[in-house]
């Protein structure tokens, strides 16, 4: 194996997506202080079944005597994972009354559990399974700008052309029906290059005029998206092809970023601003702006 392909999922985003890193271990380590020990339990548990992964950890300590299962609650993290644009009015209703006044971060932490996961699958696939040393999830009342943070983080890496890292995103927010992500252009890609159909390439890449690092990229984008069992060893072996490991270090990140959009779209409330097509950009700090 070539240099670099062998240090271990977790030493990879270490070693070349440290402050990303440092970012998704905070996530897995938060324990949004509304939600029950049970419930964070219940989810993570959950969305693991569904993906295939192990679960991430679960809260120390006793549970609330009076914090029984939910299956609104174990249906709607199962479907979130398994297939998020399925999930009906009828599962968002009873999940807001099963998990009311904090569904929406529930719903986050559904989401954050089923990215992160497939995100270290992949990893794990790509650079040999290793140990990742988690710390005790601790409460924390900012579940929202944690997951914001890893957003800057993962802007600031670098690595990639914006035309390759807007196609990442686009490819996610396409394939779990992010109606926001969807009707987003990066308008440095679009300087860089991109057109329509450039972006509508994304559904048809394999067979399409595409490079082939964007090929290998949206190939490894396609991994983060499926259960680890469902992973084509063929994306990960194009990736190793086409990619340097930071490259591909960072477009697993772009795709887990993206993933994270899953609690919107599960809520329903991944409505876009106004119609047509919302041209943004990314300011120094990994703002997303709009000009």
């Amino acid at each position: 194996m070539a240099e670099g392909w062998d240090v271990g999922g977790a030493q990879a985003l270490q070693t070349w997506a440290p402050t990303a890193g440092a970012a998704v271990a905070a996530l897995v380590a938060a324990w949004p202080e509304h939600v029950p020990a049970a419930r964070l339990r219940e989810v993570r548990s959950a969305t693991a079944e569904a993906v295939g992964a192990g679960a991430l950890p679960a809260p120390a300590g006793p549970d609330d005597p009076g914090e029984v299962p939910s299956l609104a609650v174990l249906t709607f993290a199962e479907q979130l994972a398994a297939d998020v644009t399925s999930i009906a009015d009828g599962q968002r209703e009873a999940f807001a009354a099963a998990t009311s006044p904090a569904a929406h971060e529930v719903a986050l932490a559904a989401a954050v559990a089923d990215a992160v996961s497939r995100a270290r699958a992949v990893l794990d696939g790509l650079f040999g399974p290793g140990p990742w040393d988690d710390a005790d999830p601790a409460p924390t009342a900012h579940l929202r700008w944690l997951v914001a943070e890893l957003g800057r983080e993962v802007a600031l890496i670098g690595v990639l052309d914006p035309v390759t890292v807007e196609l990442v995103r686009l490819r996610v927010a396409r394939r779990i029906g992010s109606r926001v992500g969807m009707a987003r252009r990066s308008l440095d890609a679009v300087r860089a290059g991109a057109d329509a159909a450039t972006f509508a390439a994304v559904d048809h890449y394999r067979s399409s005029s595409l490079s082939e690092v964007r090929c290998a990229a949206l190939g490894l984008a396609d991994a983060a998206l499926r259960t680890p069992a469902g992973v084509r060893p063929a994306d990960l072996e194009g990736a190793r092809r086409h990619l340097r490991p930071a490259e591909a270090v960072a477009v697993v990140l772009v795709a887990l970023v993206a993933g994270l959009d899953k609690a919107a779209v599960a809520l329903g409330t991944d409505e876009p601003d106004g119609d047509g097509i919302q041209l943004f950009v990314l300011d120094e700090s990994g703002d997303v702006c709009f000009p």
